[in-house]
């Protein structure tokens, strides 16, 4: 359990902090104790500012700021819900590290609370093979740029005077494919025949009369 002390116009210190990853969308359970410098609990309304930076210090901000006002308990523990104004982005964790800042007035609270992952969130970093069925995906959401060429079919495309038309039946990997043409063009005109060959010599003629003698 890690105690803070910051000086303040009235003296807080945060004594523990617990970090628990809320349901999507996108917000974090944040709970903590505030007691004043003699450690006496805080129990008046405060209004709280929350960040998220890359870094324990200084770095980049990732979300926020975003205010609460809250009512400590008799005890100084308060519980709020992070990204309740705007929610907390899946690409804030995208980086190595998140740490969330809190002010309270013109102070701020040192060191950043770091945000560290559940142990079921370790699991959540890999999948495991097979683990991905079909429920679990989305419809239409696979393009044929997820598909590794010469796997699959990914495209076929209709050339001049065809059309293609796809049924995929009943979804287990039979596909037909009806092609039709739009009509065949007029044929070109014949070349010319060539000399036709000598015809048969006909037969001899009969002999003609005797002419009269002189």
């Amino acid at each position: 359990m890690k105690s803070y002390k910051v000086p303040l116009a009235i003296c807080f210190a945060v004594t523990w902090v617990t970090l628990l990853w809320g349901a999507i969308p996108g917000k974090i359970s944040y709970e903590g104790r505030l007691t004043n410098a003699s450690g006496t609990a805080i129990t008046t309304s405060q209004t709280i500012v929350f960040r998220i930076y890359d870094a324990a210090n200084d770095g980049t901000l990732l979300w926020g700021p975003e205010n609460h006002t809250l009512t400590p308990d008799s005890q100084g523990v308060f519980s709020v819900l992070l990204g309740e104004t705007t929610a907390i982005s899946p690409a804030v964790f995208s980086n190595p590290a998140a740490y969330i800042s809190i002010s309270i007035g013109s102070e701020t609270f040192s060191p950043r609370t770091p945000v560290v992952s559940v142990g079921y969130a370790f699991k959540a970093a890999s999948v495991e093979s097979g683990s991905i069925v079909n429920e679990s995906i989305a419809n239409a959401t696979i393009t044929n740029a997820k598909v590794v060429s010469g796997n699959f079919v990914k495209k076929i495309i209709a050339g001049s005077g065809i059309a293609v038309f796809g049924d995929e039946g009943d979804g287990t990997g039979n596909v037909t494919l009806t092609v039709t043409a739009t009509g065949g063009g007029t044929g070109g005109t014949g070349g010319t025949g060539g000399t036709g060959g000598i015809g048969v010599t006909g037969a001899t003629g009969p002999i003609g009369p005797t002419g009269e003698t002189g």
